[in-house]
């Protein structure tokens, strides 16, 4: 009789350990997650106990709802790339500006010898970059990184930590 309670206790416990960890935030992110980038049962276990210690961590520096933001930006603004199975708050990037090199041509065979993907545009030599700054050059849109749509919400969680902890607390970082 008195084993049977103690098996009783440990199930229910365990039910609510479950209960609660399928519930929360975290576990929601890393659904979204691990169901595009195909996570094995180890990175998955990885990767959502990282997430939900995140989610204690910011609930224990009255952060919740910083947290839930952030989560909700995630699910509602994240984008899976099936082809390479991979999960990311960024926008798409952009190829699509022509830098000039200081090399004038009339044809693109004469901006051949000086890079690669050069291309010749209005009488000068010119090479594709990516938008928005940062002076990558690229060669297709799969070359460049777009703005993290989530930027304001992790920040304003990360912002939240920093001032509830003596110490700066734990910064979160999705990619």
């Amino acid at each position: 009789m008195h084993g049977k309670t103690i098996e009783t206790s440990i199930l229910l416990i365990g039910l609510a350990a479950a209960v609660q960890g399928c519930g929360s935030r975290a576990a929601a992110v890393c659904e979204v997650i691990c169901t595009c980038e195909h996570c094995n049962d180890y990175d998955e276990d990885v990767s959502c106990r990282l997430l939900e210690a995140q989610e204690d961590v910011a609930g224990a520096y009255e952060c919740q709802d910083a947290f839930d933001a952030w989560a909700t930006c995630v699910e509602e603004k994240g984008r899976c790339d099936a082809e390479e199975a991979d999960f990311t708050t960024r926008q798409a990037g952009s190829c699509s500006v022509a830098d000039p090199v200081g090399i004038t041509c009339l044809s693109d065979s004469d901006c051949d010898g000086f890079g690669n993907g050069l291309f010749c545009e209005a009488g000068a030599c010119m090479q594709r970059m990516c938008a928005g700054g940062g002076n990558q050059t690229c060669e297709d849109n799969g070359d460049c990184e777009g703005e993290d749509l989530c930027t304001a919400q992790q920040d304003a969680l990360d912002k939240c930590i920093d001032s509830a902890s003596a110490h700066g607390g734990p910064q979160f970082d999705l990619d």
